[in-house]
């Protein structure tokens, strides 16, 4: 939940602030006489985020991002994102006679469902010693498990003769823009944390690995795919601590 996030991310916050001692962000590099000086920034960081949507309050997963720095107002941002399953239960199945079966669900602690990758270039419009706000996008193209039962709810099968139709694994491929406003705080030159709300648009295919069925049971397989159109997420709330070097 929100509280053992945040506890995390004062934690590694005050683990910086000893082991990263130094006040400044940027400093002066010494350059021959009648020259300028020249600014010398950290040029990578290495960033953790914590992934939430508020308008159902869930956790969606989390998120790397390895960030570069290419002048004083922008920098190119990878992200290497993961989805935690929706509701962590997975099936033991028992059959018996004349089609009769018991499902018995047991609880994961924490199962991966999918992931995504992004690149963004990031504008910082405003550059601080503490305190930089910043905006962003880029391409996006993510990858997760999908509810079986819910793919056979939203396709249209083509076959007259099929009694029934079952879905052995189903899968949904989105590729889209991701788009992030956010603020950074530091509490010295090499340690920050982050605060950022996140925009994807992404258009999603869902791809189903299919059983189908007559009347007298027997059956015959496909892999079959059909587009879900273009979705808009728009409420994702990140939480994110980040180490510059």
């Amino acid at each position: 939940d929100w509280t053992k996030a945040i506890l995390f991310m004062l934690i590694v916050f005050a683990l910086g602030a000893l082991l990263f001692p130094s006040q400044a962000e940027a400093r002066i590099r010494r350059v021959p006489k009648g020259q300028p000086p020249v600014e010398r920034f950290n040029t990578w960081s290495l960033q953790l985020h914590m992934d939430r949507s508020f308008d159902n309050d869930d956790f969606r997963g989390g998120m790397l991002s390895l960030t570069k720095q290419v002048s004083r107002e922008g920098a190119m941002r990878l992200n290497i994102g993961f989805f935690e399953d929706d509701d962590n239960l997975y099936e033991d199945r028992v059959f018996f006679h004349d089609g009769y079966s018991f499902v018995f669900r047991d609880i994961d602690f924490f199962d991966i469902s999918g992931g995504s990758i992004s690149l963004q270039y990031l504008f910082y419009p405003r550059i601080d010693d503490r305190l930089r706000f910043y905006f962003g996008a880029g391409p996006r193209l993510s990858y997760r498990e999908t509810d079986p039962d819910l793919a056979i709810i939203y396709y249209d099968y083509p076959y007259d003769w099929v009694y029934d139709v079952r879905v052995d694994e189903s899968g949904q491929l989105g590729f889209g823009v991701e788009g992030s406003v956010g603020m950074e705080v530091f509490l010295n030159r090499s340690f920050s944390i982050l605060a950022e709300y996140a925009m994807i648009l992404e258009n999603r295919w869902y791809f189903l690995d299919l059983e189908y069925y007559d009347y007298y049971g027997f059956y015959d397989t496909d892999f079959d795919t059909f587009e879900d159109g273009l979705h808009l997420d728009a409420a994702n709330i990140r939480l994110g601590v980040a180490v510059h070097f």
